[in-house]
């Protein structure tokens, strides 16, 4: 919280994206399952379809922030995406 503080427009932002009755963006972990429509994809691939990478967890609390466009998804990792609900909405129903 103290964090926000110091960067109060990251606080409104955050705000504006979660209020309104809607989520018009959001912030989501999604799981890259054998065999599933993530596995063999790239985080450039995920870009193109509207949703952003944040970070990869290979394993435990190894985290992989903001990963290179090239970076292939493998079976087991999980994502910290965002984007806007639709996206990421298609990307939940398709993993």
């Amino acid at each position: 919280m103290a964090e926000l503080a110091v960067r109060p427009r990251v606080a409104d932002f955050i705000d504006a994206a979660l209020s309104h009755g809607e989520l018009r963006f959001t912030i989501e972990e999604i799981e890259v399952a054998s065999g599933g429509s993530l596995d063999g994809t790239t985080v450039g691939d995920l870009r193109d379809r509207g949703v952003f990478t944040l970070a990869i967890v290979a394993s435990g609390e190894n985290y992989e922030p903001n990963p290179p466009p090239d970076r292939v998804l493998v079976a087991g990792e999980s994502l910290v995406v965002s984007g806007a609900s639709e996206p990421l909405k298609a990307l939940r129903d398709r993993a």
